[in-house]
């Protein structure tokens, strides 16, 4: 059990998807405009990531390995995920519909997203079992979610305020991701200094 929670924080605090390794930027460009939809796009990622990261872990293990296809690794990763979100979204449906109708709208996102597929393929990268891939997708799901909603109050805040002309909109949301990324890897690298 201790594993499965020291993977669940290292994927969403240490190992983040957004500030380390760079990958789903462009929901963030999308959705952080306002806090609601990027609450909504981060529940849908807390659905999406764990079960796309379980079945991963599974086509992984049980058939491109012991068949050695791993050459196939990419392609068929990406079928999975397309169709493991899917196949979650059609579950959400069916089981909560006001669920659904709120996070209806974010889904094509989430399918083109390369988090889904990142989180996929560092999973089957450092060998998880199927605790810790489940581990590995909820604690992914959260730090993206964490990033997201504080980009979303930032972008608020920076909204109201005086930008010079040449850096609204998009420019200086680029330019605060950049400065939350370095002061993020300015903090992981505390560690190697003590």
């Amino acid at each position: 059990m201790d594993e499965q929670f020291l993977i669940l924080i290292s994927a969403g605090l240490v190992s983040n998807l957004i500030l380390d390794h760079m990958l789903g930027v462009d929901p963030i460009i999308a959705v952080s405009r306002k806090i609601d939809p990027a609450v909504e796009l981060a529940l849908l990622m807390l659905l999406v990531l764990p079960v796309t990261t379980l079945g991963s872990s599974l086509l992984n293990s049980l058939i491109l390995i012991p068949f050695d296809l791993a050459y196939l690794q990419i392609t068929a990763q990406v079928l999975l995920t397309s169709l493991l979100v899917l196949f979650t979204a059609w579950l959400t449906s069916r089981i909560r519909p006001g669920l659904y109708a709120r996070i209806e709208l974010y889904i094509p996102l989430v399918l083109v997203n390369g988090a889904v597929l990142g989180v996929a393929l560092l999973n089957n990268r450092h060998n998880n079992g199927l605790l810790a891939s489940i581990s590995f997708g909820i604690g992914s799901a959260i730090g993206f979610g964490l990033v997201l909603l504080l980009i979303s109050a930032i972008r608020e805040r920076i909204a109201v305020a005086d930008v010079p002309a040449p850096f609204r909109g998009t420019s200086i949301l680029l330019i605060t991701l950049g400065l939350m990324s370095m002061a993020y890897m300015g903090f992981n690298g505390i560690g190697s200094f003590i």
